[in-house]
């Protein structure tokens, strides 16, 4: 039973993880809860990722593979949002080519951070480029020995960027930041797949939530996107782990059975694509349409899910019309 679809608590956790990106990255909610999110939530699809990575021996499948899951959505998204601000620079009368090419080429080379003179227009499409990175060493690493020396490899070239102020286009430096959190997931899957009581469960929920709340008090603000770690490395690490871990014993609990069971979760989670890409504008829209909502926690974290339902439809509309921007998911 190795297919996400088949592990209700590894829909959930997405789902868990897609509304916490929405709450953090669109600021729904307070500065200092979005910097706690922001310990752990992409580090969990990291170790998802990881848990489920598989082997592909053959070259032309896994680039097939490759092409169709991560780099058609990342090239549709990336270009809709090209299309989209041209049409609104020539509405506001900005007809400066080198000003529109900075922007196009920046979405499309360095997605989520400024590379040399380009800029980006969306920040979120970064984690699709950093994760077929990702799969693509997968394919190269033979065993998990391999797995652990490239691991330490990209860790030990972060810092040397770090301290040489380096940025990578296609988000490469976020993947060699982000490498260890897919090993972790590779490395811990059988244990986390093994059923547990809820007894086990909370205790374990409850261990991983206080270590999680300790490291953010110490470390400060990371960011995979931005290559920041905070005030440590191994605390970056240790509260992205702690942090993935805290969601995932909070989602296999069977107290969750009745949520689990929805197929609108699952339906979401298929649009993930649709979701990184899209939500910011659609969580902007709704501030603007119920602008009372703005400026709480509370009122965030219920435009966060105004914004996952406004997503159900328009997903069940790319399933059907579109599934290449959902990366052929369903």
């Amino acid at each position: 039973m190795d297919k996400r679809k088949d592990i209700p608590w590894v829909t959930l956790a997405k789902f868990l993880g897609l509304y916490l990106m929405i709450l953090g990255h669109m600021e729904l909610v307070e500065p200092e809860h979005s910097a706690f999110i922001y310990t752990f939530h992409m580090p969990l699809f990291f170790i998802l990722s990881g848990m489920f990575a598989k082997r592909v021996e053959d070259k032309k499948t896994f680039a097939k593979k490759l092409w169709k899951r991560l780099l058609i959505p990342f090239m549709i998204i990336a270009a809709t949002w090209c299309v989209i601000y041209i049409v609104l620079w020539v509405k506001n009368g900005i007809f400066d080519i080198s000003y529109w090419i900075s922007y196009i080429i920046g979405t499309f080379i360095s997605p989520g951070k400024d590379f040399l003179t380009f800029q980006t227009l969306r920040g979120p499409l970064w984690f699709l480029l950093a994760l077929a990175e990702i799969k693509l060493l997968n394919f190269c690493c033979k065993q998990k020995l391999h797995w652990v020396v490239a691991a330490a490899i990209s860790v030990m070239l972060f810092i040397l960027l770090k301290k040489i102020n380096i940025v990578l286009p296609i988000a490469l430096d976020s993947a060699m930041m982000a490498m260890p959190f897919y090993c972790v997931g590779m490395f811990l899957k059988e244990y986390l797949l093994k059923e547990n009581s809820d007894f086990t469960n909370i205790i374990l929920l409850s261990v991983f939530s206080i270590i999680t709340l300790f490291i953010y008090r110490q470390n400060g603000i990371v960011d995979i996107n931005h290559c920041l770690y905070g005030d440590s490395l191994l605390l970056f690490y240790l509260g992205g782990i702690s942090g993935s871990l805290m969601i995932i014993f909070l989602t296999k609990l069977h107290l969750l059975n009745f949520i689990k069971s929805g197929g609108v979760i699952v339906t979401i989670t298929a649009g993930a694509m649709l979701i990184i890409g899209y939500s910011q504008t659609i969580s902007s829209m709704i501030r603007t349409l119920l602008p009372f909502l703005a400026g709480t926690t509370w009122g965030g974290m219920i435009i966060g899910l105004l914004t996952m339902a406004v997503s159900y439809p328009l997903i069940l509309l790319a399933m059907r019309y579109f599934p290449a921007i959902l990366g052929y998911r369903k």
